[in-house]
């Protein structure tokens, strides 16, 4: 499994993620290998990995390359929606897979899994793009106090008003 993130995340990755995956599954910790952003590499190193048959993770709050210039609505705000798991999932032919850490109430938490998602051609990225963000937004909403991101929601996703963007429909 590898992830991609911002290269000062790196070491709080490694702090949080021991709990957090360790608790939700023992030793799949060992084997995550973060790739730190940015990198001109790090797109084409994604989609090979995960054509090579690597899990990726990544995180809708985050982007590979340069900011993505379609919206959507999250959490009342316009935002940058980051389309490149779908546009990956495409490519490979692959399935996107939704997953959570969800607090168990003990300080350990539980990896949930939702249904996968695959594009069903290059048109459909956008669309499956949106209704992540719709899930994901779901997500938040249920659990607020556990979204880690709420510093990356403001400085990395929200839209500067007057900024143009292409919408994403609903």
């Amino acid at each position: 499994m590898t992830t991609f993130m911002e290269a000062d995340s790196v070491p709080l990755w490694r702090e949080i993620s021991v709990t957090l995956m360790d608790a939700a599954n023992p030793g799949l910790y060992a084997r995550i290998v973060p790739v730190p952003l940015p990198s001109p590499r790090a797109p084409r190193d994604a989609i090979r990995l995960n054509r090579e048959g690597l899990f990726v993770l990544t995180f809708p709050e985050f982007t590979m390359g340069e900011l993505p210039k379609r919206t959507v609505r999250f959490l009342g705000a316009e935002v940058r929606a980051v389309d490149g798991v779908a546009r990956m999932a495409w490519l490979n032919k692959r399935d996107m897979l939704p997953l959570i850490f969800r607090s168990r109430g003990d300080g350990r938490y539980a990896l949930r899994f939702y249904p996968p998602i695959r594009p069903a051609g290059k048109e459909d990225i956008f669309g499956v793009t949106a209704a992540f963000y719709r899930w994901f937004e779901q997500r938040v909403l249920e659990e607020p106090h556990t979204w880690l991101s709420w510093a990356f929601f403001k400085s990395h996703m929200l839209v500067p008003r007057g900024a143009k963007s292409a919408p994403l429909t609903r």
